[in-house]
């Protein structure tokens, strides 16, 4: 072998090792650069959410404390008219913006449901919205429901001119359907889901047949973590 040949392999050699050093480095810095990147994109669109479930639940309160002050509302439930109640209802949900509004008398039995009409006379008075109302006090939560499985709910109560509690009303926002998490997808472009228990109940991810895939199981340590009151951060298999 000559001189130039001798010379020459270890210098190819050498640059070729630099060249895959320089390469794994770069890889390195730009995968932790795109991780760092994506945790804060996925920090930013958490509080977008709990900003905007904030606004939801003011929007709530403040209807339900007008459905209940509406005159033809009060008129309706001392008249025992269901229809009239019912009409009425429909009417300031349309104007409101709400999903839905269900009116209860003061003991919590349901006379009259906007999102599900022939659905009354069960008891609604376990829902700390009404027990709330039933003390003339009014509450906005993210609550489940005997119909809508979970949304944010208010409820307020409705009084009679001598100040005494003669109904309920109980209005909100639905986040067991897409209108919620479709929402934030559109204004964050990331993905959403909304889990009751274990349960998947309302997302923007579709499974390989183009179907969401509510009614699946979360990630078992994710749900653990959540449930104890805890933030979760990292990678997951859906």
């Amino acid at each position: 072998m000559s001189i130039k040949s001798k010379i020459l392999a270890p210098t190819i050699v050498i640059i070729l090792a630099v060249a895959v050093a320089i390469m794994v480095t770069n890889i390195v810095l730009f995968s932790n650069f795109v991780d760092a990147s994506t945790i804060n994109s996925v920090n930013e669109a958490t509080n977008v959410v709990i900003n905007n479930l904030d606004l939801l639940k003011t929007d709530a309160q403040a209807v339900s404390l007008i459905v209940a002050g509406n005159p033809a509302i009060i008129g309706a439930v001392e008249s025992g008219n269901r229809a009239e109640l019912l009409a009425n209802a429909r009417t300031l949900q349309d104007r409101s913006g709400i999903d839905f509004c269900t009116i209860s008398d003061s003991a919590g039995t349901v006379i009259a449901r906007t999102h599900d009409p022939e659905n009354f006379g069960d008891s609604i008075s376990s829902h700390a919205t009404v027990q709330a109302a039933m003390h003339g006090q009014s509450l906005s939560v993210i609550e489940e429901g005997t119909v809508v499985r979970l949304g944010i709910r208010a409820g307020a109560p409705i009084l009679d001119e001598q100040g005494a509690v003669i109904g309920i009303v109980s209005v909100g926002f639905r986040l067991d359907t897409d209108t919620f998490v479709d929402s934030i997808k559109q204004m964050m472009g990331c993905e959403v889901t909304i889990v009751l228990g274990d349960e998947r109940i309302s997302t923007t991810v579709f499974d390989e047949n183009g179907t969401r895939i509510v009614g699946t199981k979360s990630d078992a340590n994710i749900v653990e973590t959540v449930l104890s009151g805890n933030y979760y951060s990292g990678r997951v298999d859906i």
